[in-house]
């Protein structure tokens, strides 16, 4: 009996802390489960806006002066505060983590920018509205895909980053196809040309969805070892979708290589 009394004891016991040992791991699953950043970096991004976005506009100001600097430096902060913590939170969803990130570098792009807006304007024009971009497209990405919303006060200046994250797509797509055209830029030696003095030609077709009003192209003579020999450009104008033109540029150097290198372009009014 006193056996029997014995055994029952002590599978109750490890019943017991069986029970303990799943109730442990079940709260340690869900301590660990509230560790994750995802919601509150969507909080958190939302204050940070409209911290960025309540910060009163002075009634005169230039762009590069002391009070426009000043502005732009307390509208920065006010959002990097926000959410520069979570440089080091860790997220369930690995892709946000990543978009969080990317946000929040360029916050700190912005912030960098501003070291040069009385020094060197050029570069700080550079660095704040490549960063303004490419925030435009996040937040718009956060708006769609990850329930990031606004108060009401906001939600017209949201609207704005939706349209300049529109523009900016757009654009991306057109330097796409202008970048495919460049690609197919390959000129030959003109048969005619004469010994001193040679004429390449490139007939290209415009496979882009732009009806061009001017295309101009930079081109690069390498030597053997990629030094430039000489620089030099082409150009078109009315120059519309599917149509196809011919690109000329004479040279009397000898050189090994041509690059094509950029375009500058701008598109026919309606």
């Amino acid at each position: 009996m006193k056996k029997s009394l014995l055994i029952c004891t002590v599978i109750l016991s490890v019943m017991a802390m069986v029970i303990c040992g799943c109730g442990s791991t079940k709260q340690a699953e869900k301590s660990t489960e509230e560790t994750y950043a995802d919601k509150d970096f969507m909080k958190d991004l939302a204050a940070g806006l409209e911290a960025r976005w309540s910060v009163e506009e002075p009634e005169q100001y230039t762009e590069g002066d002391d009070v426009s600097k000043e502005y732009y430096t307390e509208m920065v902060n006010a959002e990097y505060e926000k959410v520069t913590p979570y440089l080091d939170k860790k997220f369930k969803d690995s892709t946000l983590q990543q978009k969080a990130i990317n946000y929040i570098n360029m916050i700190k792009q912005q912030k960098e920018a501003l070291k040069y807006m009385q020094v060197k304007f050029d570069k700080y024009e550079k660095l704040w509205y490549e960063a303004y971009d490419e925030r435009t497209k996040l937040i718009v990405d956060f708006v769609d895909n990850y329930g990031l919303t606004v108060s009401d006060k906001y939600k017209s200046t949201l609207d704005d980053f939706k349209t300049n994250a529109q523009e900016v797509e757009d654009k991306e797509i057109k330097d796409s196809e202008v970048n495919a055209i460049l690609s197919n830029m390959n000129f030959k030696k003109d048969k005619n040309s004469s010994y001193d003095w040679k004429n390449y030609n490139a007939i290209v077709k415009n496979t882009s969805s732009i009806d061009f009003d001017s295309f101009v192209a930079d081109v690069n003579l390498l030597d053997k070892d990629g030094v430039i020999v000489e620089s030099t450009t082409v150009y078109v104008n009315s120059w519309k979708q599917g149509a196809k033109t011919k690109f000329t540029f004479s040279t009397d150097k000898n050189f090994d290589k041509i690059s094509v290198e950029k375009a500058e372009w701008s598109e026919m009014q309606e």
